[in-house]
Formats: structure tokens, sequence, C-alpha cells
């Protein structure tokens, strides 16, 4: 008999261990009961959020998936930010659920499921939650949605998820920048010869990791529009090598001039049209 990590689990643990079959037989039975237990805690969560805050309320949307790649199934809900209640949810199957052949089988591609589930939840509460604020991750389509059934509300991105794109993003501009055609030249190798290898500065995983921490510290910690534009922009000069102490810059500037700025045009026309258009717009 195959034992996979799960089953030994239970085993050491001295519980029973469910296999598909047996498993799939019990959920088929108590799906349309948990399923009616969500929607009447969520219509529940709906009436006292509207007691609480008779004007309006503020959101946040998020969507999870079975798994990172192409995942056949995936739910967004809306979370009320005093409650921290869910107040509505959709979930997304590519598959006919055999518990429930009347529910719809998502077609378009698992990219999409977010912005779909979003367009949903927000159809859910027109009518019977009114949002001023939302609070979404900046992946998807989701103000958009946002707006076609809540025209009123507001839409921010978390800073915490913006200060992590920061990461990926500079070390996706260096990867793609590392060997490629630049303006900076090939380094010479001892022979004469040229390298693959250009002479800019690397982006190091100790210098992304830097950014995106004080990227979400500048927004999280500064209420103030421009004052945090400023410290923003003056990131970005810190990134270069160019930002002075006097200006406002929050980083330990002995510490890092001892570190390689970013010198490549290449690579700071990227980066600086990545934070006007992603990371500085969401201080205003």
């Amino acid at each position: 008999i195959f034992i996979n990590d799960n089953h030994r689990l239970c085993r050491y643990n001295n519980l029973p261990y469910l296999r598909c079959g047996p498993w799939r037989s019990i959920n088929d039975n108590l799906y349309h009961v948990v399923t009616a237990v969500c929607e009447e805690y969520m219509q529940i969560v709906r009436d006292i959020c509207r007691k609480l805050s008779p004007g309006g309320s503020s959101v946040a949307f998020d969507t999870c998936w079975s798994h990172t790649k192409h995942a056949p199934y995936g739910s967004g809900c809306c979370a009320e930010m005093i409650t921290r209640a869910v107040v509505a949810r959709y979930h997304c199957c590519s598959k006919s659920n055999s518990a429930d052949p009347t529910a719809p089988v998502y077609t378009d591609t698992p990219r999409s499921m977010e912005g779909f589930a979003a367009e949903q939840c927000f159809k859910i509460l027109e009518g019977e939650l009114k949002i001023l604020f939302t609070c979404f991750d900046g992946d998807a389509s989701t103000p958009q949605h946002l707006y076609s059934y809540h025209p009123d509300a507001r839409a921010t991105r978390d800073p915490n998820h913006v200060a992590k794109n920061v990461y990926k993003i500079l070390k996706q501009i260096y990867k793609e920048l590392k060997y490629s055609y630049t303006s900076c030249p090939h380094v010479k190798n001892k022979n004469g010869t040229k390298s693959r290898n250009r002479t800019h500065n690397p982006i190091t995983d100790k210098k992304a990791k830097s950014a995106q921490v004080w990227v979400g510290k500048i927004l999280r910690e500064n209420e103030h529009q421009e004052e945090a534009r400023k410290l923003l922009e003056n990131f970005l000069d810190h990134l270069e090598g160019q930002c002075k102490e006097e200006n406002g810059c929050q980083h330990d500037f002995k510490s890092y001039k001892h570190e390689c700025p970013v010198n490549c045009p290449e690579m700071r026309e990227r980066i600086r049209t990545y934070f006007s258009t992603q990371v500085i717009t969401l201080s205003e």
C-alpha cells in the first residue's frame, strides 16, 4: 500500500486517514450544509456591518488558489475591516462539482480568476452593503470591477504587497539586463577577450531585500502624501547612490556607501518607470 506524508502524519497522531473515495462521498453529503451555513453567516455579518457603519464599510479583497501555478480552483473573499469577517465570497472551479452539478464551471485562465471572483463578490454586495474603501493586492482588475458596482468607493493597494513586488521587480530587471545589450561595456577577461558580464554593478539579494523593507516602511509609516512621495523619490536616488542625508533619506547612509549603487542607465530607467507608475502613485 502506498503511504504518503499525510498518511504517516495521521498514523503518528493516531488519527483516521481518509482516502479520496471516502472523502468525496463525505464531501458530497456535507457540501450543501456547509455552503448554507457560510451564506447564512455572511448575511448575518452584512447586517451587523450595516448597523456598525451606516454610512458605509471598508473591505479588503484577496484570492487564494489550490496551488501556485495553473490552479483549477480559486476562492475570492471580501472581508470587512472592522469585524474582520467575510462578507462575500466566490469560488471559481474549472471542473464540474460532483456535489453540486448546477454550479458554474470556470472556463477562463487561472490568471484571470482573481478579477472574475472580485467582480462576483462586488456584485453580491451591491445593494447589500455600501462600500467606501477597498484594499487589494494590485494583481488583478479589482478596481475596475469595484467601480462598476460601487462607483463612489475608493481603492488602494496593500503596502506590504507593493513592497514585496519591489524585491521581485528589481531582481527581474537585473536578470533581464545582466547579459543583454546595454550601454555598459563588457568586462574583459585576463586574456583580453570579452566576457559575457558587463561592467554595471549587480542588484544583489541584499540590495533588493533592503529595498523591499524600506519601501514598505515608507508606505506604512507616512500618512502625509507629500512626505511619502518625497521619501520614495529620494529612495530612487538612494538606489543610484545619489541620495543625501539632508534630503530626508531614512537609510543607514554611511553603511550603504560600501554597497555598489545601480549604475547602469537602462536599469535606472526601468526602475524609475516602475516606481513612478506602480509605487509612487500609491502615495497619492
